[in-house]
């Protein structure tokens, strides 16, 4: 009996112990996920975007290629809170982050920075690339349609582009996204719903 004991500790020990650590990975990554990226959307952390971004923004200036950042706000987000309550607002703000997933590029990032404020950082894309991008995020934003109980929500969205073709040793990612911020503000004043670009 004590043999029959002994020989299965020695066949299933390694495989407890493996998946034991397997496990843990597991959790580890989970957790990572969970510190890293907004709960409600998924996207990027604030923090998490600063450190990604600026280590994208480091690896283009070595390497001598361009680079943009575009700073996204939902267009009067309080009157969709007010009609619909903070679960349509909720719900908008993940379609909106499941269609900014959908027109960008795989190597693009995007931070929620604040309720509904997002930021992309666009590596080695030149001025023209990118403000293609902005304008297909602002006609893809129009054309979204979300249902809400027996009701359907739209949106529009203001989008600040800044494009740096070479990158200066000033310019940090938190530089840029003050510039960014900028513009951004400058289309909400133009009438929203459009995009307002700086080249540099």
């Amino acid at each position: 009996m004590s043999f029959r004991v002994g020989l299965c500790m020695l066949v299933l020990g390694p495989l407890a112990v493996a998946g034991s650590h397997m496990a843990r990975n597991e959790l580890m990554q989970k957790l990572s996920h969970a510190v890293n990226h907004d709960f409600l959307t998924d996207m990027l952390a604030r923090g998490a975007f600063m450190k990604q971004g600026q280590r994208i923004l480091e690896r283009c200036r070595q390497d001598g290629q361009p680079f943009a950042i575009l700073m996204l706000d939902l267009d009067h987000f309080k009157q969709i809170n007010d009609s619909f309550g903070h679960a349509g607002g909720d719900q908008l703000l993940r379609s909106f982050s499941q269609t900014l997933s959908q027109v960008l590029r795989a190597q693009d990032i995007v931070g929620r920075m604040g309720g509904e404020e997002f930021a992309v950082a666009l590596p080695k894309v030149d001025a023209t690339a990118a403000q293609e991008i902005a304008k297909r995020i602002n006609r893809a934003i129009r054309e979204l349609r979300v249902p809400m109980n027996d009701k359907t929500m739209s949106a529009t969205v203001s989008i600040g582009l800044v494009h740096t073709a070479s990158l200066q040793a000033h310019q940090s990612l938190d530089l840029l996204l003050q510039q960014a911020d900028q513009a951004l503000y400058e289309a909400k004043a133009a009438g929203r719903d459009r995009v307002s670009s700086q080249l540099c």
